[in-house]
């Protein structure tokens, strides 16, 4: 914030009037609650904060300002925990990280923050415009123009931000256990139209095709847009503009420049290493989202970060069957003796304040049987039995579990739902509690 204040380089005009230019007006991170936040001033606050403009530095660290600030400074809620971003990050929350920029991630080794145990080759030297050591005199090229893993490349490995091998790194260490609970999001420099394939009954991004099969990024997406020329290959030089290479994207809707000025034809570098990292959660967690900065709207790639979240907040994904038992059905049901309920309970927490008055008949809710003095109070959730394969009846409320195949998760086939009446309390989060059988008896 000292080094790019945003009061310094925003245009005329688009300055909140509330902004003042006192890096301390604002805490270490801007907090929103539906309940209680205004929108309009949690938006400006978010200006005031964050907006450089065309001011900032050409050298953008988009993946490395987010490790350090969340995994570097530990910004996990957990008792001990002092560092300046504590809190941050709760266990039982989603964490969804959003990258914005027109340039590739220029994540430069900076061995005074290299992981416990990792070799690290110092590169901090590649912002040193007189070093002969980099793959172009010109620095801004100095990201485009090296091969991936060579001696000149000056960037961090991907796996760094996320292994796919190890869920204990990155930003997947954030949830111990739970790494399904991070959504990386990028409005990035890759096409308006990216590549895609068919998967079933599901079109999503080729990855290859984007980023090409080959390490080194030279087989990468080449092809024209109705804007003109675009291109996700590494070191491919735009013939006819020596200090760059081929856009990405360029503003949708735009006319071809025969100039190099980007004030002609604004465009987006490609963002090669920022779309590795959305297509590893994509590929492991299906959590990850790309979307092009070069378009007018961003609402559908938001909206797409939105379903994410939601699809994890509506299908939980279990790693194994629950146990059930045979359950009676309504007088007059012919699917007598089909349904079954699983042998485990869920219990909705409520949030500090709230009672358990907010536990009715007609959320599917009876308040709960064990709070003690200074826990919050809890609702017992009523559990809907169910035919395998069948949804749940319209007429009532509470949560179910399904063995259907949901086509947000073909790879998952046990989930638990909450009916749309008997959502959870804003705020509020929920446990599932089972009883297993064992050749002992039940635990």
């Amino acid at each position: 914030m000292r080094q790019h204040q945003p009061w310094t380089t925003a245009p005329p005009g688009l300055r909140p009037a509330r902004c003042t230019s006192d890096p301390n007006q604002f805490p270490s991170f801007l907090r929103f609650d539906r309940e209680a936040s205004n929108a309009e001033t949690f938006r400006e606050d978010f200006i005031c904060n964050a907006y450089l403009s065309a001011g900032g530095c050409d050298l953008t660290q988009p993946l490395e300002s987010a490790y350090r600030a969340l995994v570097i400074h530990d910004a996990r809620e957990r008792e001990g925990n002092a560092g300046l971003n504590a809190g941050f990050v709760r266990d039982n929350a989603f964490l969804g990280i959003v990258v914005v920029t027109d340039e590739e991630d220029g994540s430069v080794r900076d061995c005074r923050y290299a992981e416990s145990g990792v070799a690290c080759d110092d590169a901090t030297s590649v912002f040193d415009a007189a070093s002969t050591r980099w793959a172009s005199p010109d620095l801004a090229r100095r990201f485009y123009d090296y091969v991936p893993g060579s001696a000149q490349d000056p960037t961090w490995p991907i796996d760094r931000y996320i292994d796919p091998t190890n869920p204990r790194r990155g930003f997947t260490s954030l949830k111990p256990g739970r790494p399904d609970l991070i959504i990386f999001a990028a409005i990035a420099g890759v096409p308006i139209h990216p590549p895609t394939r068919v998967n079933g009954s599901t079109t999503e991004i080729d990855w290859n095709a984007l980023l090409g099969a080959n390490p080194d990024g030279s087989d990468g997406y080449v092809g024209t847009s109705a804007e003109g020329p675009i291109s996700m290959r590494q070191r491919n030089m735009a013939p006819a503009c020596s200090t760059r290479v081929v856009p990405a994207c360029r503003r949708e809707g735009s006319t071809l420049a025969t100039t190099c000025d980007p004030a002609a034809q604004y465009f987006a570098w490609p963002s090669r290493r920022i779309a590795q990292v959305v297509r590893r959660f994509d590929e492991r967690y299906h959590n990850g989202v790309l979307g092009s900065v070069c378009r007018s709207d961003y609402a559908e790639t938001l909206t797409r970060v939105a379903e994410r979240i939601q699809s994890r907040l509506r299908s939980p994904c279990l790693l194994q069957p629950l146990e059930t038992a045979p359950a009676p059905c309504e007088p007059g049901d012919p699917r007598r003796g089909c349904a079954r309920l699983t042998r485990c309970r869920v219990r909705e927490f409520l949030p500090p304040g709230v009672t358990a008055e907010v536990c009715p008949d007609a959320r599917g809710r009876t308040p709960g049987d064990h709070e003690a003095q200074g826990t919050p109070a809890s609702c017992l959730v009523r559990e809907l039995a169910l035919p395998a394969g069948e949804a749940p009846p319209a007429r009532h409320e509470g949560f179910y579990y399904d063995t259907r195949v949901d086509p947000r998760r073909p790879d998952c086939r046990h989930h638990l739902y909450f009916t749309p009446g008997g959502a959870l309390y804003p705020g509020a989060t929920w446990a599932l509690e089972c009883v297993r059988s064992s050749r002992y008896g039940s635990w």
